[in-house]
């Protein structure tokens, strides 16, 4: 059974969230038993189910599948275009996702997860609950530490299960979306040196986008949002990406740092 099967039927046993299923299956080598029973033991007499607003558990029913109390991939997105009305890609979808903790759009949500969650910021309808997601998405304008949660956890959420690096196809569909769109998010960079950077990676004989490169190009904007700074302090002897050295050398050479 995968980690994330185990963790599901935790949830469903203990009534717990999914990152304290995560911490006692994972500190008892992910056996059932032996998690139940440390969690039992620890929490015995301090665990006190909560209890939700009537209209925060209709938003839930209302979306969960029909096989039990989740929200199963399929159903996330009937929540965000049918019920939310957000296009599935509106970076909204990845605020609900912070907000949420989900860590990759093939996860589901426990019912327990989706309530808790939501009464954490006082969300119980769904008005609330667009109204939060548009405040979010203001922050994203005005908050680079929240812009820049947002940006890494999208590499995450894309990410197919069992792979470690995503598509260049969807990288640059997420990069389209944080850099080019018309929002004007908090790291604010030339729209050139965008395309400049999509048309590169996207010529370039790489297949995919790992990780460190999806992080490191974030730092690498922020750090020489400008030719004149990138030409004067870029370090090629610095610990970049393979991917960000020939970007900056595919730059020199073809006279866009001019």
């Amino acid at each position: 059974m995968s980690h994330s099967s185990l963790e599901n039927e935790f949830i469903a046993l203990t009534k717990c969230n999914r990152t304290t299923a995560r911490s006692y299956l994972s500190r008892n080598q992910w056996a059932m038993d032996y998690a139940l029973n440390d969690y039992y033991d620890t929490e015995h007499g301090t665990f006190v189910e909560a209890t939700y607003p009537p209209e925060l558990v209709a938003v839930f029913k209302l979306n969960q599948t029909t096989n039990g109390p989740w929200i199963e991939p399929e159903d996330f997105v009937k929540f965000v275009s049918e019920s939310l009305h957000y296009n599935p890609e509106d970076a909204a979808v990845l605020c609900l996702a912070d907000l949420l903790d989900l860590k990759s759009f093939e996860n589901s949500i426990s019912e327990e997860e989706f309530l808790s969650h939501w009464a954490q910021v006082n969300c119980y309808t769904l008005e609330h609950m667009r109204s939060h997601l548009e405040a979010c998405k203001e922050k994203m304008r005005t908050d680079i530490s929240y812009f820049s949660r947002i940006y890494n956890s999208a590499f995450d959420l894309a990410l197919d299960r069992g792979r470690k690096s995503v598509s260049i196809n969807t990288a640059v569909a997420y990069w389209e979306l944080l850099f080019l769109s018309t929002a004007h998010y908090a790291v604010k960079v030339d729209p050139i040196r965008i395309q400049s950077w999509i048309e590169f990676v996207s010529e370039s004989a790489v297949e995919s986008i790992t990780k460190d490169a999806w992080q490191q190009f974030l730092v690498f904007i922020i750090k020489y949002p400008t030719n004149e700074l990138l030409k004067s302090s870029y370090n090629p002897m610095a610990a970049w990406p393979v991917l960000i050295d020939e970007y900056y050398e595919h730059l020199e050479e073809t006279g866009l740092l001019d």
